[in-house]
């Protein structure tokens, strides 16, 4: 079995170490065959799932999607990441789906006892809009107006070794993310002994319980936020029973675990993976009227958000060379 992932660059991303090979995917669009199994994580790589051959699965990372009309295609498969996708994804779109948690890797993200924790520090990764970043900032200025100190870190982009050894030099990892899949830098905080305050983003339920694992707050409510934080920062004992129960609860997110689920439902151990099932014709996007004007419709869907970005790549290119 050879696996591949399919990019628009050929390049890996950069925020992960990947082992698996990677391919420009114009280079493979001719060469897949029905025999090949396709997964898509992304609504927009719905026009290259429509144009290639082989068995097509969607792997849904969120709960907020700009092309809602994937969900009435009858994709072969669909693999939610956490329970909250699964669950809403029936609720909304009627479709069932397997659930395949993602899991961390143990041997980077761990407790660092050559590492001194700061009981001030307080980190957050730094991403803007609706990941919460900014509500982040501001719940941090309304501790310090309480009069804590706080070592306030923001990161980005940083190796997975070196974010290990930040969340286990940090007192409190915060999220403000308005909405989440999954939540993996949480989970990665708590293996590595931090203590967690985040908004109550839904796909993190599967691991992180208020008053367990870590302290929630309400999305977009930095009030609720800062409050979370002064009472970590000033609880050294419910600090370290939160960091505890997390670190417990992380040890139970482990890669075998994901990988043997994969194997199972793509069949890679048995030979037939667990998604078909021989009532059902093989070609299951063999043309329709209906779903050939679905499918058209997100061709061009997909070709004006193209539309969009390049103008939006235009019109920042021309900013940059002009005097106002």
């Amino acid at each position: 079995m050879l696996s591949w992932i399919l990019t628009d660059t050929g390049q890996p991303p950069s925020w992960v170490p990947v082992q698996t090979p990677i391919a420009p995917r114009e280079r493979w669009r001719r060469r897949i065959t029905d025999d090949d199994i396709v997964i898509m994580t992304w609504d927009y790589d719905i026009e290259y799932l429509l144009d290639v051959k082989g068995y097509k699965g969607y792997y849904v990372q969120h709960f907020v999607h700009p092309i809602e009309d994937i969900f009435k295609l009858p994709l072969d498969f669909f693999v939610s990441e956490s329970s909250y996708i699964q669950k809403h994804t029936f609720e909304h779109y009627r479709v069932p789906s397997y659930l395949i948690m993602p899991s961390i890797d143990h041997a980077v993200f761990r407790p660092q006892p050559d590492v001194r924790r700061t009981d001030s520090r307080v980190m957050t990764l730094g991403w803007g809009g609706w990941k919460g970043t900014a509500d982040v900032e501001k719940a941090i200025d309304l501790v310090r107006v309480q009069g804590q100190t706080v070592d306030f870190v923001l990161v980005h982009d940083l190796r997975p070794e070196e974010m290990a050894r930040m969340y286990a030099s940090s007192a409190v990892y915060v999220s403000g993310f308005w909405y989440e899949g999954f939540g993996l830098p949480l989970l990665e905080a708590m293996a590595c002994g931090c203590a967690v305050a985040t908004t109550d983003s839904k796909g993190i339920d599967d691991f992180a319980i208020d008053g367990e694992t870590c302290l929630k707050a309400p999305p977009r409510d930095p009030e609720a936020m800062a409050a979370a934080v002064l009472r970590l920062l000033r609880d050294a004992a419910l600090r370290q029973r939160l960091a505890t129960n997390g670190l417990a609860m992380a040890q139970r997110f482990q890669p075998k675990r994901t990988v043997d689920a994969w194997e199972e439902l793509l069949g890679l151990r048995t030979g037939r993976p667990l998604f078909l099932d021989p009532a059902r014709p093989r070609d299951l996007l063999s043309p329709t009227p209906d779903t050939q004007r679905m499918m058209q419709h997100l061709r061009q869907v997909c070709a004006q958000q193209r539309h969009r970005e390049r103008l939006a790549r235009i019109k920042s290119a021309i900013r940059r060379v002009l005097p106002f």
